[in-house]
């Protein structure tokens, strides 16, 4: 019951990141990044812990949890990294798409944060796509207790607010990027308990 209730919560999700394209939309989420940054300032500390939390959504940790689970379980890790590889295309064929310019793009207000300037678009967001996968595959194929979910759920939500506090991104491309991450996890569980390869 849990993966089908994952499954739809990620579809609801991606299909409201697109809530960008509605009139005017896109200029209130411009605002609310502009005000969120406006307030961090203050806050540096907090600035630097979304820092830190940035190298979790990143293609090398992502590589790097894809081999490792490759190397613990083969055919399950290999039905893993196919999921990811196919909604990675999907992310990057939607950033081509859209060609929607980044916060820090369209505002002199909006600085980027983070410790690497992204060059591509920003719809959907990439970092949160891959955290989410990982927080989902993760402990579930390396049979991890219930709790872990809690854990790496926490660190994803943690990467995925400051996708926008970092001023990379606008909040619609995190829930996307959020959804397909789930989609693409799910995607992969439902093969593998299919096939009753774990």
């Amino acid at each position: 019951m849990i993966m089908p209730s994952l499954t739809i919560f990620g579809f609801f999700l991606t299909t409201s990141g697109f809530a960008f394209k509605l009139k005017n939309f896109e200029q209130k989420e411009l605002q609310l990044v502009e005000k969120l940054q406006a307030k961090l300032t203050n806050y540096p500390r907090t600035i630097s812990f979304f820092k830190e939390m940035w190298v979790f959504g990143t293609t090398a940790v992502m590589i790097l949890s894809l081999l490792l689970m490759v190397i613990d379980h083969f055919t399950a890790g290999l039905i893993v990294t196919c999921s990811y590889l196919l909604f990675a295309i999907a992310e990057k064929a939607l950033k081509k798409s859209f060609q929607r310019s980044r916060p820090f793009q369209r505002s002199d207000t909006i600085e980027i944060l983070q410790p690497k300037i992204p060059k591509d678009p920003s719809f959907p967001s990439g970092d949160a796509l891959r955290i989410w996968f990982l927080a989902i595959t993760f402990p579930y194929l390396f049979s991890f207790p219930i709790y872990t979910y809690g854990v790496t759920s926490i660190i994803a939500l943690f990467v995925t607010i400051g996708r926008v506090a970092l001023g990379a991104h606008y909040p619609t491309d995190t829930l996307s990027g959020s959804g397909m991450g789930i989609l693409g996890a799910t995607t992969a569980i439902y093969i593998i308990e299919h096939l009753s390869i774990l």
